[in-house]
């Protein structure tokens, strides 16, 4: 009886939560576009651009490890639903207090609202799920991602070209509203950890079976940042093809991967999986710097897509089956946390490489990190991380039978 009740709770909870996280982007994403133009409307400057963004960032990190904790101790539910709050009302803030000084705060702000969502979230979803299943519903939550960033950059400029920001940005709040009402239905099925069994942060974080995947996630932070932010450049340059035609067949193949390759991302042969989807984002970035043919470049933009689309979802599910249900979601703000340094970072570091020398060196450095990814792979075998494992799944009623 309780399985059943799991599996019809946990049907509803994921249904609920698809909703909240497609609206969730869909309002983060309408402000890709808009936001630089915003920002040199009130006056700003490029400097000031990349300075907003920064304080984006600088409250994602800076809170990743409160929220993961408070998701542990609190409640999955309650940080989500916290989440989808500031969403909602750092839109508003933004129409309310038109100025650049305003915009480092309320960006931090916002950033802390993408630090609690997507930390609970990621935890809801390993809680909900199975390990026969995780994986590809994992898959199926970055579609949510995947709809929300193609639908939300074109719906913010239609919005600011046809009105104004404003009407944008109460547009954005109201989508967020209702990324709020399909998180609140969302039920716990796990207890909140009891503080005489919570430990210190570095204790639940500072693991083989953590840090490995989690250095893996740093490394597809990296190796996406540069075809994200330099690609673009690189097509110019060669004058190949637009990057419009190759990010649509990226994006593409990604949703077709994550919706229906369902076995490939529930495989229990997480090493091989993962080396293999290292290894076709290596060889997409290794054609793009020797092809002149614009065809090739359509097909590093698939072959690519299946190894992003692949990479996350099967090490989020290794980590998931390999983390006490009561520290998950400690353990997922460090995780998470990995893939926000990476793009932070990666986007700075890898620019000062291209200004130093050229963008082929710079592709040639992240192929170099790619094959350090590889060896990191190695170490992700469940023989060689002898950890105990609790159960994937406590329900409250189940524990309550226990005690």
């Amino acid at each position: 009886m309780v399985h059943y009740r799991f599996r019809i709770m946990g049907r509803r909870n994921l249904f609920y939560l698809f909703g909240a996280t497609f609206f969730s982007y869909t309002t983060l994403c309408m402000l890709i576009p808009t936001f630089p133009a915003y920002v040199l409307d009130l006056g700003g400057n490029p400097a000031q651009i990349g300075m907003t963004w920064g304080a984006f960032t600088a409250g994602i990190l800076t809170f990743r490890p409160i929220v993961g904790r408070w998701t542990d101790r609190k409640g999955r539910r309650w940080v989500a639903i916290l989440g989808t709050f500031i969403f909602f009302l750092a839109p508003l803030l933004y129409a309310a207090f038109p100025s650049i000084s305003a915009l480092y705060l309320i960006r931090f702000f916002h950033g802390i609202g993408s630090a609690a969502f997507t930390t609970a979230s990621v935890t809801l979803v390993t809680d909900c799920t199975t390990v026969e299943n995780r994986g590809h519903t994992l898959g199926l939550m970055g579609a949510a991602n995947n709809l929300g960033f193609a639908i939300g950059p074109w719906l913010g400029s239609q919005l600011v070209s046809a009105g104004s920001y404003q009407t944008m940005f109460v547009t954005a709040a109201g989508l967020a509203l209702v990324s709020l009402l399909a998180a609140w239905p969302i039920r716990e099925l796990v207890r909140p950890a009891s503080s005489h069994r919570a430990v210190s942060y570095p204790r639940a974080v500072l693991r083989r079976s953590v840090l490995f995947p989690s250095s893996l996630l740093l490394v597809a932070a990296i190796i996406h940042t540069s075809i994200m932010t330099f690609l673009p450049v690189f097509l110019d340059e060669r004058a190949l093809i637009r990057s419009g035609p190759y990010f649509l067949t990226l994006g593409l193949t990604m949703l077709v991967v994550r919706v229906f390759a369902g076995p490939l991302l529930n495989a229990r042969a997480h090493r091989l999986v993962i080396a293999l989807s290292l290894l076709g984002m290596i060889a997409a970035l290794l054609i793009i710097v020797r092809t002149g043919d614009p065809r090739w470049l359509l097909v590093t933009a698939a072959l690519y897509g299946v190894g992003f689309a692949t990479i996350r979802p099967v090490l989020t599910a290794f980590l998931a089956r390999h983390t006490p249900v009561d520290r998950r979601g400690t353990v997922f703000s460090f995780y998470e946390g990995s893939y926000d340094l990476g793009m932070s970072l990666s986007g700075v570091l890898l620019g000062l490489v291209a200004n130093s020398f050229d963008l082929v060196v710079m592709f040639y450095v992240v192929m170099a990190i790619g094959f350090i990814g590889q060896l990191i792979s190695l170490g992700l075998t469940d023989e060689s991380i002898r950890e105990p494992v609790e159960p994937a799944i406590i329900l409250q009623e189940e524990q309550s039978m226990r005690q």
